[in-house]
């Protein structure tokens, strides 16, 4: 099995208790990462939100300790020079087959490979491209799902989003959504493998501050992005048009058209159907 981490506030002990028993009866020996506080950031992490040029990170606390969090597992990734890992936060609901699923990805993964998310949303049209176990499949997407409840990542991966270079102005979970600023290779798997408990696990993170009002875009261009949503750029156009191919990616836009509008049109649906 991959090394795997999960990432658990030292406060949240029911979460880690729930994780825990998860991965026992899965058959997964994981490591368990103190989750940063994003209030009292340790000094190899802080430069990576300390801005020279005086922008602010677009995140509360809570999301500057959540990217903190992540990073600092990239980070023991590099050190211990593994090929590559399965990352999870305790939130994770995981399946039964995980374990043969992870070993399937491996096996038929493209070799290049550095990002494959294991839990994303169904309201976006992906090109498949490999058939795994379980009646799941090995995807590219068309709208790379803003999630890292769980996620496979190679050293190389981890490395690439390590660069020190690169401003973290987005929580983690946007930017896993812009491979084409760190240059990753992202796949993912439909249907989504692992799920988040939204329901009896709460985070700590959210509840403690918060998500930032502008997690889902500025409300105006900025000088971060001219159209107002780092995904919603000529660099993202682009990286799509070349991952998706021509005509995946006119197949993938017309479906997407297609459920916009249905979701526009629901609140008259419901508004017919009530009266």
């Amino acid at each position: 099995m991959l090394p795997t981490y999960f990432i658990n506030l030292d406060r949240d002990a029911d979460r880690r208790a729930a994780i825990e028993t998860q991965l026992r009866q899965v058959g997964i020996e994981a490591t368990r990462y103190a989750a940063v506080d994003g209030t009292a950031l340790p000094p190899e992490l802080a430069p990576y939100f300390a801005h020279g040029d005086g922008k602010p990170p677009l995140m509360k606390a809570g999301e500057i300790g959540c990217y903190a969090s992540h990073l600092g597992v990239w980070r023991e990734i590099v050190a211990n020079n593994f090929n590559a890992a399965l990352v999870l936060e305790d939130d994770a609901v995981l399946p039964q087959d995980l374990v043969p699923l992870i070993d399937d990805i491996l096996a038929r993964a493209p070799h290049e490979w550095d990002l494959v998310l294991l839990c994303g949303s169904k309201d976006r049209a992906v090109r498949p491209l490999v058939e795994l176990e379980g009646g799941r499949r090995l995807v590219r997407y068309s709208r790379i799902p803003n999630t890292t409840a769980g996620y496979l990542i190679t050293g190389s991966g981890a490395r690439k989003m390590l660069n020190p270079a690169i401003r973290r102005i987005w929580p983690v979970d946007w930017d896993t959504r812009m491979p084409w600023v760190f240059q990753l290779d992202t796949y993912g798997v439909t249907p989504a493998p692992i799920h988040q408990n939204t329901t009896t696990l709460n985070s700590s993170i959210i509840r403690g501050s918060g998500r930032s009002r502008l997690r889902a875009g500025l409300p105006r261009p900025t000088a971060y992005t001219w159209t107002s949503n780092p995904i919603r750029t000529p660099a993202a156009f682009l990286y799509n048009l070349r991952v998706l191919g021509p005509l995946w990616w006119l197949r993938c836009f017309l479906v997407n058209c297609g459920i916009k509008i249905g979701h526009l049109l629901r609140p008259l649906r419901r508004s017919r159907q009530a009266h």
